[in-house]
C-alpha cells in the first residue's frame, strides 16, 4: 500500500511538472528590417540597388513543449523604398517594396527560470511581396511566393509571471524574383527582421 502512495505521488508530482512546462504565450511586435544591398551585371553596366527600409507589424504563437523547447509561429509585414543606380552614378528613387513572412521556428531557451531569458532557433519562412513603382517607374508586380530557411535568436525580460517585454532577430534566406517573367533575375536581398514587442503567456 506504501508503494502504491509513492507510486500515485510521483506521477502526479510528474504531470504537475509537466502542466508547468507546457505555457503558451501571444506577442505583438513592431519590426524593422535591414536589406541586402546587391548589384546585378546588365549590358555592361553594374545596376547597384539600395533599400531604405519602413517599420513594420508582427504576431507571433508559441507554444512550450517541455521547459527549454518550444515551437513559434509568427507573421511580419515590413517593407522599404528602393533606389537605383547604373555605374555608381546617382541613385534614383523607383518605388518600395512590401512584403509579408509567415515563418514556423523550433526554439531552444536558457534560463528560463530567471527575469532575463534568451533563446535561438530555426525554421522556415512562408515569404511573399510585390514592388510598386513610383511615378518614374509606372510598373508594379508581385513576386513568386517562396519558402526559404530562417535562423533566429531573441530574448525575454520578464516584468510579472504572465507579461514580458521581447526582443527577436529572425535572418530569412530571400531572394525575390519577379512573378510570371522567366527573364527576370534573382537578387539576394536576405533580410533581417528586428522586433520588439510584448508577450503574454498562459
Amino acid at each position: 500500500m506504501k508503494r502504491i502512495m509513492l507510486l500515485v505521488i510521483a506521477l502526479f508530482a510528474s504531470s504537475s511538472s509537466l502542466s508547468a512546462q507546457a505555457t503558451s504565450d501571444v506577442a505583438v511586435w513592431v519590426t524593422g528590417s535591414k536589406f541586402e544591398d546587391p548589384s546585378l551585371f546588365e549590358e555592361d553596366e553594374i545596376v547597384s540597388f539600395e533599400f531604405d527600409e519602413k517599420v513594420g507589424y508582427g504576431v507571433s504563437f508559441n507554444h512550450f513543449w517541455t521547459r527549454a523547447f518550444s515551437t513559434e509561429f509568427a507573421y511580419h509585414t515590413f517593407g522599404a523604398d528602393l533606389d537605383v543606380g547604373i555605374d555608381g552614378g546617382p541613385r534614383l528613387n523607383v518605388g518600395e517594396v512590401d512584403a509579408s513572412s509567415l515563418t514556423g521556428v523550433a526554439q531552444w531557451h536558457f534560463r528560463r527560470a530567471t527575469r532575463f531569458s534568451p533563446y535561438v532557433g530555426a525554421g522556415l519562412a512562408y515569404i511573399q511581396g510585390e514592388f510598386k513603382g513610383g511615378e518614374e517607374v509606372g510598373e508594379s508586380f508581385s513576386f513568386e511566393p517562396d519558402v526559404e530557411g530562417v535562423v533566429n535568436a531573441g530574448a525575454n525580460i520578464a516584468i510579472t509571471d504572465s507579461l514580458a517585454v521581447g526582443v527577436d532577430v529572425k535572418h530569412i534566406a530571400w531572394m525575390p524574383k519577379a512573378e510570371d517573367d522567366e527573364e527576370a533575375e534573382r537578387l539576394d536581398v536576405s533580410p533581417i527582421l528586428v522586433s520588439a514587442g510584448l508577450r503574454y503567456r498562459f
